[in-house]
């Protein structure tokens, strides 16, 4: 609530230093971390400074500071000069530091109030460069990328045609088989889509989102497919177009491969193009040719469109060829090298083996390095050889890639060989019971075996060691027990890696393996070299065929020529698939900050200012200002964010530094009184509490219950200043009370201010220009009145249709109060009870007609809790209902969209006939509504009353009669004086005893007293007649009406004493018509003024 005058809390460290990193020269520099964090991150290829931007690494000038200077990375070179800071700091005496890397900070910023200012650490990659004579041996498998990106598209054009047939089909599937198993593991983190299409015939497979069950299914098809018809190229890429468009996400990796073992169908050079014209239409997407035995690679380069890359030309007998191929496409990232190239410049390389390139089997270990490249195995690791002898890192690397360096007794050339399982089993050697000397098995058991293993790892991205979940053998385990290992292997940079190496691993360690000691012939083995394969066939020892691998051998002496061999029965390879998921914690990799894209700012509500000011400042807070607050939600990986605003003019200040809010989005739509719902896409949902307040869109709810687990929460609806409103499908929340921005300025009612939230990636704030820049127009709400609460129309809450309450033609609006001062930062909700209003809240009501929203009704300064009025409008409208205070409407109004019907409802008519007193012969029927007298002799007036009467001193009434059946001239319809009597007159037609009886008769004539005179038309069968009685000054007026016209003024009947009550007769003999009268369930023609009888 204000500033003070700055004040010196602290200082920065700018230190100078010079940090040697490793044997000139590198590949690259990659990252400069200060402790954990992230300074520089980029590809530095050659001697040069970096400048160093990370002034919030650690908190910012409110904090520990952050890292701003200069570095300079020396790569070592043979022309490189001394340091120019070195030399105006230390003096003329520094040396050029030639052959070696080194780094020099520069004296800028580095920390501050630290007693113990983070160390620096250094990534680097050294894979191609550094070789004797600068000169990388198999350059193009030396370094190996060993991550997929975030989202891969892949599509494979393969040839299915008839000349594919053979050794060419079954490698091809091999290959792709294998690299789906590897894709299969590196799918955690990414999203991948697969297609793959078959030319020769046209046959497909599509999945998106690949998951392992996904992978499975690819590779089943892909084990079935069988080669048949001819080479047409345009049939393999034609469905790349839809493919690529259904790609969910526009930043994803758009790669394809097309691969052929011929040439096009006729016209070539047409069949060609055709298929690149669908490459051509797919923007951003990278296809890739590569030919199985065909060194003419004209027609396969018009599809394939990588300008800088050739088409491949592999072999159709070698599977791994073309796994390395894709795989070189497909990973991307971090970069290891090739394990068998770490050995290879072991032994070759002038400071450490020696051993001249003519004394390595090249075959041999190019072999090995198409191997380990094909499987995407890199390592990352270095030697010091002051602490490690080159025996010691050999049998290291060694021990990694379960491979051994040998000389060859044959030639006496090096050579790799790799225990993986890959042999040809025709080729191997065989040993016999011919050539063996001596035989011993040595004894298996399962007792002691390993059951469980996990690899530890190192993440260098991460620089942090990381150990896999154990991969587990169950039945073992139940069997004897657990006996877990944990074997470390530092070098190995992956999560995908390193649980291969554990399934490889605990598979040779669980298995009851066959194990001999052996000694033959000379000639049997001296070319054998360890983790060479070999064919033992001992049938004397019940050993037909068992291919092993030779795990020791040594030579024989001058005395017995003999060779001792330990051999071990094979199991070595690699596993492809695992099943197991590391938890590889978070990923401190250097990231650039990332925009935000969920984020909010909006005017403070009364229930956080009276929450975070003292009473005392409250009590004299004015009337119009308000505060701002802000959330965002992490788009990526990132510290948090600054609130940064603009109060006018271009120039944004921080206000504040935040945390990132709790968020989730909502799967349903949502009415205004749902409660209860799923949520999607929730992130650190952790924090939330019940009772804790949400936003959504503009209401303020309650969180009454929330199970993260299950993904569900129950939301308490229209708390503090808002109102239930409408949510599409996807909106958001946001659980603002436990992580929100503000800014502490005090803004006037009607100003307006920019703000923009900056990504705080831990080592860098986003640059202003590329945030999101949110407006915010104050409006004094935290001092307007609560809305009401709790409202209903009609007794409905959110009616779709309304129509108008019988007998008062309106509509009733009822709500209940609320008071934001008692409320507090209490969060009451909607339907909760109500609260006494806060002094002087009067109420406004609106109706309008949609969509126009013109008015139809208008209501102001209303003090009751409940109003009710009669529109004259009937259609769609919208009722609005909202609180003011000392000229203050509230923040919302209640809105209520409905289809209103005006038309006045019927009106119910409960008249029925009574028997008591009706005149014999007459029937009562239809639940006492219908009158009947048929013909009868002697002659009769049948006579009946209804059962309600009204006192002749007050009132307005009305009744209608239906006229089911007339007697011509004989049926009378009317009233008469309570008591009159019913009693039938025999024998006679002057309707004896009429005294007191009013009646209009169906000839038109009208009879009281026994006097007839005529009166109107008359009425027949299918006639409403209705019958009014209103005492006006004394005086009983009687009308009648026929189908709703009023026929006038029948009587008027001057001090008239006691009751009234309806009365009709007819006149039956055997000659006359059957007469019946009904009253109807409602009236159908209603005076106004005039109440049901």
């Amino acid at each position: 609530m204000g500033s003070s005058k700055k004040q010196t809390v602290g200082y920065w460290y700018r230190p100078m230093f010079h940090h040697g990193l490793c044997e000139a020269p590198i590949d690259a520099f990659l990252e400069f971390r200060c402790g954990d964090k992230t300074a520089w991150s980029g590809a530095l290829t050659q001697s040069g400074r970096i400048s160093v931007n990370a002034p919030d690494l650690f908190g910012g000038e409110s904090d520990q500071g952050g890292i701003v200077g200069e570095l300079d990375v020396m790569f070592g070179e043979v022309d490189q000069q001394p340091n120019d800071y070195l030399l105006s700091a230390l003096g003329e005496q520094v040396p050029a530091w030639r052959g070696l890397a080194t780094v020099v900070w520069r004296g800028g910023r580095y920390g501050a109030m630290s007693s113990y200012p983070a160390a620096a650490s250094y990534k680097l990659r050294r894979a191609v460069k550094g070789w004797a004579d600068d000169t990388c041996w198999y350059e193009s498998r030396a370094a190996i990328a060993m991550r997929l990106g975030a989202k891969v598209a892949l599509y494979f054009a393969i040839d299915l045609s008839g000349s594919m047939a053979g050794t060419r089909l079954t490698n091809m599937k091999t290959a792709l088989i294998a690299v789906l198993d590897q894709l299969g593991d590196s799918i955690d983190g990414t999203s991948l889509d697969i297609m793959f299409s078959g030319f020769g015939t046209a046959q497909t497979i599509m999945r998106r989102d690949c998951t392992a069950d996904d992978i499975a299914d690819l590779q089943a098809w892909i084990s079935a497919r069988t080669a048949s018809g001819g080479t047409n190229f345009a049939v393999g890429t034609q469905g790349m177009p839809a493919f690529y468009a259904g790609v969910s996400s526009t930043s994803a990796q758009k790669l394809a491969f097309f691969i052929t073992d011929g040439e096009p169908d006729a016209p070539q050079e047409a069949t060609a193009l055709a298929a690149r014209a669908y490459v051509d239409q797919v923007s951003g997407l990278l296809c890739y040719g590569i030919n199985i035995d065909l060194t003419n690679t004209t027609y396969t380069a018009m599809v394939h469109n990588v300008d800088d890359v050739d088409v491949a030309v592999v072999s159709g007998g070698d599977p791994s060829a073309m796994v390395g191929v894709i795989r070189g496409v497909l990973y991307s990232g971090l970069a290891a090298m090739n394990l068998a190239h770490v050995l290879y410049q072991a032994c070759t390389d002038p400071g450490m083996g020696r051993e001249p390139a003519e004394s390595m089997d090249d075959a041999s270990w190019r072999t090995a390095a198409d191997w380990f490249y094909a499987n995407g195995f890199g390592i990352c690791t270095s030697r010091s050889p002051a602490q490690e002898s080159l025996a010691t890192f050999r049998e290291r690397i060694q021990k990694v890639g379960n491979c051994s360096v040998q000389r060859s007794a044959i030639d006496g050339k090096l050579r790799l060989n790799i225990a993986n399982g890959e042999y040809d089993l025709e080729s191997l050697p065989v040993i016999t019971d011919d050539d063996i000397l001596e035989f011993s098995k040595q004894p298996t058991t399962l007792v002691s075996a390993v059951n469980s293993l996990a690899v530890k790892y190192y993440d260098p991205d991460q620089k942090r060691n990381i150990t896999t979940s154990p991969m587990q053998a169950p039945e073992l385990i139940d069997a004897f027990g657990l006996i877990h290992q944990v074997v470390e292997y530092p070098e190995i940079p992956t999560a995908e890696l390193a649980l291969r190496v554990a399934e490889r691993d605990l598979r040779a360690k669980m298995s009851p393996l066959q194990a001999f000691d052996l000694k033959v012939m000379p000639g049997a083995a001296y070319a054998l070299e360890p983790n060479a394969y070999v064919r033992l066939q001992s049938p004397k020892r019940r050993i037909a065929d068992m291919v092993c691998i030779v795990s020791g051998k040594q030579e024989g002496n001058l005395k017995s020529g003999a060779i001792a061999l330990q051999l071990t029965q094979d199991v070595y390879s690699l596993p492809q698939t695992t099943v197991l998921e590391v938890e590889t914690g978070v990923d401190t990799s250097p990231q650039a900050p990332t925009a935000i894209v969920d984020q909010r700012v909006f005017e403070a509500p009364y229930i956080n200012v009276c929450a975070t000011l003292p009473r005392a400042e409250l009590s004299v807070l004015p009337a119009d200002v308000g505060y701002a607050l802000a959330v965002a939600s992490d788009p990526t990986r990132n510290f948090g964010y600054v609130m940064a605003v603009s109060s006018g003019g271009p120039s944004f200040a921080e206000v504040d530094r935040e945390e990132w809010c709790p968020t989730a989005t909502v799967v349903e739509a949502a009415g205004y009184m749902n409660t209860v719902f799923t949520l999607a896409a929730g992130k650190l949902l952790d924090k939330v509490t019940v009772g804790a307040a949400v936003l959504w869109d503009g209401e303020i709810g309650r969180v009454d219950a929330i199970d993260v687990a299950a993904g569900t929460i129950e939301i308490a609806r229209a708390c503090a200043d808002t109102v239930p409103q409408e949510h599409a499908a996807g909106s958001r929340l946001w659980f603002w009370q436990v992580a929100a921005a503000s800014d502490a300025t005090e803004y006037s009612d009607g100003k307006t201010i920019d703000v923009k939230l900056l990504t705080n990636s831990g080592s860098q704030l986003l640059a202003e220009s590329a945030a999101t820049t949110q407006s915010l127009t104050f409006d004094q709400r935290q001092v307007r009145p609560y809305p009401p609460a709790n409202m209903q129309v009609n007794g409905e809450y959110f009616p779709d249709e309304v129509g108008l309450r019988p007998t008062t033609d309106d509509i009733l609006i009822t709500y209940t109060s609320r008071n934001r001062v008692l409320q507090a930062d209490m969060l009451v909700a909607f339907t909760d009870s109500a609260v006494e209003p806060e002094e002087g809240t009067l109420y406004s009501i609106r109706l309008l007609a949609r969509p126009a929203l013109t008015e139809i009704y208008a209501a102001d300064n209303v003090s009751d809790l409940s109003h009710a009025f009669s529109p004259e409008f009937g259609g769609d409208v919208r009722l609005q209902v909202w609180s003011t205070r000392a000229g203050l409407p509230s923040y919302q109004k209640l809105t209520c969209d409905f289809y209103l019907d005006a038309t006045p409802p019927p009106i119910a008519q409960v008249l029925t006939w009574i028997t008591q007193g009706t005149s014999p012969g007459a029937v009562i029927s239809n639940g006492g509504k219908t009158f009947t007298s048929g013909p009868n002799a002697p002659a009769n007036w049948h006579k009946g009353k209804a059962n309600v009467q009204h006192v002749a001193s007050s009132g307005s009434w009305y009744f209608e009669v239906t006229v089911d059946t007339v007697n011509a001239g004989a049926t009378a319809i009317g009233i008469a004086v309570a008591g009159t009597s019913t009693t039938s007159s025999s024998g006679s037609t002057s309707n004896a005893g009429d005294g007191g009886r009013y009646q209009y008769f169906d000839s038109g004539q009208k009879r009281s007293n026994g006097t007839y005179s005529a009166y109107a038309l008359g009425f027949s069968t299918g006639d409403i007649i209705g019958v009014s009685m209103q005492v006006v000054s004394g005086t009983t007026r009687v009308h009648f009406y026929k189908n709703g016209i009023d026929l006038g003024e029948a009587f008027s009947v001057a001090g008239a004493t006691g009751s009234w009550e309806p009365h009709i007769c007819s006149y039956s003999n055997t000659s006359l018509n059957v007469c019946a009268l009904t009253f109807a369930e409602t009236l159908k023609y209603p005076p106004d003024g005039f109440a049901p009888w």
